[in-house]
C-alpha cells in the first residue's frame, strides 16, 4: 500500500522545529539556571553532563542509532529485527548504567570533585532509557514516520522546562536538573510508544552479523564524535580550570549548539531517505537528496558570521554582565557548530552508501587535533583556548569530509566553501553595522541573518529550486512503497 510521506525538508525542518525548541526553552531554562545557580553551579551541571552524556549517547548508539536505521531499513521482516533490537538495547542500556554507577566515585574524584558521584548516579538512570527511546525513533524513521521523532522530541522538551522550573523552584537546584532529565526521557519514550509500539516478541537468528560488519565503522565514528563533543569541557575540568569558567563555557556551548542541532535531526533521516529512494529505483531523487543537503549544511554554516558578531550582546541580553566573557567563545563555537553539521550531513551520504569506515578519516583528526590544541591552548588561554581547539578541529574535519566522494569534486566543493564565507562575513559586518546604529540584541543579528541569506541566494549557494526539490521528493513519498 502506498502512502503520501513527507519531503526530506519538511520532515527535516519539523524536526529541527522540534529540537530548536532548546531555544525558547533552552534560552529560558539557561536564563533560569544562571540566575538561580550562579556561575558555580552552572559550571557544576555542565560538569556532570560532561561525564554523562558521551556514555548515554554511546550506549543509544552501539545498537540503535545510525545501525539501527540502517538494519531496520534493509530487506526483511522489520518488526521481527525491531524485536531483537529493542531487547538488545533494554540489555545494553542496564548493563552500561550499572558500570558507569560503579565507575563514577572515580570519575568524579580524577575531576577533584568527589561531591558529584551521588549527582552521577541519578542521571545514570538516563543511560538505561536513552538506548530503548533511540531504537524506538529508529523505527519511527525507518517506517517513513518522518516526522513523528519530532513530536517525542517536542514531548521531551516541554516536559525537560516544566520539571526544571518546578524542581529548581522548589529548591532542588542542579539535583533538580538532573532529575528533570531523567523525567523528560521517561515522557519521550512514552511519545514514542503512542505512534509505534515496538514488539517485545520475536527475534532475527543471525542479527549480530550485520551488526558487526558496522560496528567497526558506525560505533568509531560515533564514539569519536560523542567525545568529541565532550572533550572541551573535560580537559577544562582536568586541566584544572575555575568551576566560573566551566559555566561561562557551557552557557556559550548551549546557545551555539543551535547552529548544530540540524546535525541532530538530518543525520538520520538522510541515510533512511537516500536508502529509501535508492531502493525504490529513485537515483535521481536520491542524487538530488546528496547535492541539495551537502549545499544546506554550508548555507547554515555561514549563519555562524551573524553569531560572532553579536554573541557578545546576546549572552549579556539573556544571561547579564556577569556572563559577558560567554561571548567571544559563543563565536567561536558557532562556527564550529556550523563545520560540524558538514561533516554530519557529509558522513550520512557515505554510511548510506555503506562506505561505513570513510566518516573516520575526517572525525579522527578531529578529535586528536582538538585533544592536542586544548592541552596546549587551555592553560595559557582558558575557556576561550577551548573554543579555539574545538572550533579549528571542526573546521579541519569539514574541509577533509568535501573529500569524501573523491578528489575530483574538491573544485566545485572549494568553490562552495568560498560563497559560504562571503555570505557570513556579509552577515558579520552587517550585524556589526546594525548594533553600532543603536539596535538592541537581538535585532542585530536577525538582520545579519537575513543579510546572510539574500547572499547565499546570490551567489548562487542556495536557490528556491533546490529547496523545492527537497520538500517535494516524489521518490520519497510516491515512489516508496510503505511499511505495515
Amino acid at each position: 500500500m502506498t502512502q503520501s510521506r513527507p519531503g526530506i525538508a519538511r520532515a527535516t525542518a519539523f524536526g529541527f522545529a522540534a529540537e530548536a525548541l532548546i531555544f525558547p526553552a533552552g534560552l529560558v531554562t539557561s536564563a533560569f539556571l544562571t540566575r538561580n545557580l550562579g556561575a558555580a553551579g552552572y559550571g557544576q551541571l555542565s560538569l556532570i553532563y560532561a561525564v554523562l552524556s558521551p556514555v548515554v549517547w554511546l550506549a543509544s548508539t552501539t545498537l540503535a542509532g545510525r545501525i539501527g536505521v540502517t538494519l531496520l531499513t534493509s530487506p526483511g521482516d522489520w518488526r521481527a529485527m525491531a524485536a531483537t533490537l529493542l531487547k538488545a538495547n533494554i540489555l545494553l542500556g542496564l548493563g552500561v548504567m550499572l558500570g558507569f554507577v560503579a565507575v563514577a566515585p572515580v570519575l568524579s574524584t580524577g575531576l577533584a570533585r568527589p561531591d558529584l558521584a551521588p549527582l552521577l548516579w541519578v542521571g545514570a538512570v538516563e543511560i538505561a532509557l536513552m538506548p530503548v527511546t533511540r531504537i524506538h525513533r529508529d523505527a519511527l524513521i525507518a517506517s517513513g514516520r518522518y516526522s513523528s521523532p519530532a513530536v517525542a522530541t517536542l514531548a521531551f522538551q516541554l516536559a525537560r522546562l516544566a520539571l526544571i522550573l518546578g524542581l529548581v523552584s522548589a529548591g532542588r537546584g542542579v539535583l533538580g536538573v538532573v532529575l528533570a532529565n531523567v523525567g523528560a526521557r521517561i515522557v519521550e519514550l512514552v511519545a514514542c510508544r503512542a505512534h509505534l509500539r515496538l514488539p517485545i516478541r520475536g527475534a532475527v537468528r543471525g542479527w549480530f552479523g550485520p551488526v558487526k560488519a558496522q560496528v567497526g565503522g558506525l560505533f568509531a565514528y560515533a564514539l569519536c564524535l560523542q567525545l568529541f563533543s565532550r572533550a572541551d569541557l573535560l580537559m577544562l575540568g582536568f586541566l584544572g580550570a575555575a568551576t566560573e569558567d566551566l559555566g561561562h563555557y557551557g552557557a556559550a556551548q548551549n546557545l551555539a549548539q543551535g547552529l548544530g542541532l540540524l546535525a541532530v535531526v538530518i543525520g538520520p533521516l538522510m541515510i533512511a531517505a537516500i536508502r529509501r529512494a535508492e531502493s525504490a529505483g529513485a537515483a535521481e531523487e536520491a542524487a538530488s537528496l546528496r547535492s541539495g543537503s551537502a549545499r544546506l549544511a554550508l548555507a547554515v554554516w555561514a549563519l555562524a558570521g551573524p553569531v560572532a558578531a553579536g554573541g557578545t550582546r546576546l549572552v549579556v541580553f539573556l544571561f547579564g554582565k556577569s556572563f559577558a566573557a560567554s561571548g567571544p567563545i559563543l563565536g567561536w563555537l558557532g562556527a564550529g557548530a556550523g563545520a560540524g553539521l558538514v561533516v554530519s550531513v557529509l558522513a550520512a551520504h557515505q554510511i548510506a552508501a555503506g562506505r561505513l569506515t570513510r566518516p573516520l578519516v575526517a572525525t579522527i583528526p578531529m578529535l586528536l587535533v582538538a585533544v592536542g590544541l586544548q592541552a596546549v591552548w587551555i592553560p595559557q588561554h582558558g575557556a576561550l583556548g577551548a573554543a579555539w581547539a574545538t572550533a579549528a578541529a571542526t573546521i579541519l574535519g569539514a574541509i577533509i569530509a568535501q573529500a569524501f566522494d573523491g578528489f575530483e569534486h574538491l573544485p566545485a566543493r572549494g568553490l562552495d566553501l568560498a560563497r559560504m564565507v562571503v555570505a557570513g562575513m556579509a552577515g558579520y559586518f552587517s550585524t556589526v553595522a546594525v548594533a553600532r546604529a543603536g539596535a538592541p540584541s537581538p535585532i542585530d543579528m536577525v538582520v545579519g541573518g537575513l543579510v546572510t541569506g539574500a547572499m547565499l541566494l546570490a551567489v548562487k549557494l542556495a536557490s528556491v529550486r533546490e529547496l523545492r526539490q527537497l520538500t517535494f521528493t516524489r521518490g520519497l513519498h510516491d515512489a516508496v512503497k510503505a511499511r505495515p
